[in-house]
């Protein structure tokens, strides 16, 4: 593998992937959305459209694929603290899901990583997350795939399959890279195309389990090409991923949204600080949030912006 793989820090990395079914259970000639999904799978030469035995089938067995017609019912992450490799899920209503991930993901700031995540899991996520009404998605600098070319999301998202794709013109699948690297594998009793019937039939803790496996292989993956022995996962509900510090998250910030606000103001009331200390946190923030590197381009408009807010932040907070 390359330097930048063996550059990235394992307490910088969180491990995702999400299991998707169908939308509907009962699909049929009589549901509302039949003629919708009847012609996108018509033959797209003769615009002939298939018999609705076939298309119910397809359905069944293809409408979790796409975010317009399935919906997630399981987000499982890891992440790997002195050592260990933890893992932890996301289950219930699919809003719900969402929302404590994408909590999740903003209060540890770390880099999301995964298989094929960048064409399918990370695209799905923000469709399903706007689908359902929600707002306040990740930032460009934390996932956000929209108008970004995929060489584009490298500081926001490791893709194994992209890094094992290189400039070959043929995919691998998760399972392959499980195998050529003697990795246990989460194909056993469950396999992406069953997941829709376990669903419908009640079997969440396969699916879970199934999931929270995909995590792990991804993330040995990882240490196999970092050169590390693989690690067995440690599976737990109440497993805390170690969060991101409020000065690394304003390194990394383009704006000091409501969170990062929030955060300053508790540092600074903790304990009250004096007229000496505020010029020293006037002065950090100013290094991190104006004059690092990250921010070279930035105007001369821009960087009197951001040294008020930085100000009106702190006059807040102290008066």
């Amino acid at each position: 593998m390359n330097q930048k793989i063996k550059n990235l820090e394992y307490e910088k990395l969180l491990f995702i992937d999400i299991e998707t079914v169908a939308g509907c259970n009962n699909f049929d000639e009589n549901h509302p959305q039949y003629n919708i999904w009847e012609w996108k799978q018509r033959n797209k030469e003769t615009n002939e459209v298939l018999t609705a035995e076939e298309n119910i089938k397809l359905y069944n067995t293809k409408s979790a694929l796409f975010a317009e017609w399935g919906k997630i019912v399981c987000i499982s992450v890891g992440f790997i603290h002195n050592g260990e490799l933890r893992i932890k899920s996301f289950t219930g209503e699919e809003k719900e899901i969402l929302i404590n991930f994408i909590n999740l993901v903003k209060s540890t700031g770390r880099m999301l990583a995964g298989h094929n995540v960048i064409s399918f899991d990370i695209p799905y996520i923000r469709k399903r997350f706007f689908i359902n009404g929600l707002s306040e998605y990740l930032s460009d600098k934390q996932g956000c795939d929209v108008y970004m070319k995929p060489w584009l999301l490298d500081d926001a998202i490791f893709d194994t399959m992209v890094a094992w794709k290189g400039s070959a013109f043929v995919n691998t699948s998760l399972e392959e890279l499980a195998m050529v690297f003697n990795i246990p594998t989460s194909k056993d009793n469950c396999h992406g195309n069953e997941v829709t019937e376990f669903y419908y039939s009640g079997r969440i803790g396969e699916i879970k389990t199934y999931c929270e496996k995909d995590v792990a292989v991804v993330a040995n993956v990882f240490r196999v090409w970092k050169g590390d022995l693989i690690l067995e996962p440690i599976i737990r509900e109440d497993v805390e991923v170690t969060t991101q510090s409020i000065l690394d998250k304003i390194y990394k910030a383009s704006s000091i949204d409501t969170e990062v606000k929030k955060q300053l103001e508790t540092l600074l009331t903790k304990k009250k600080a004096s007229k000496k200390d505020l010029v020293i946190i006037e002065d950090m923030l100013v290094s991190l949030y104006i004059d690092n590197t990250m921010f070279k381009s930035d105007t001369e408009t821009i960087k009197e912006r951001k040294r008020n807010e930085i100000k009106e932040i702190l006059n807040a907070i102290t008066y």
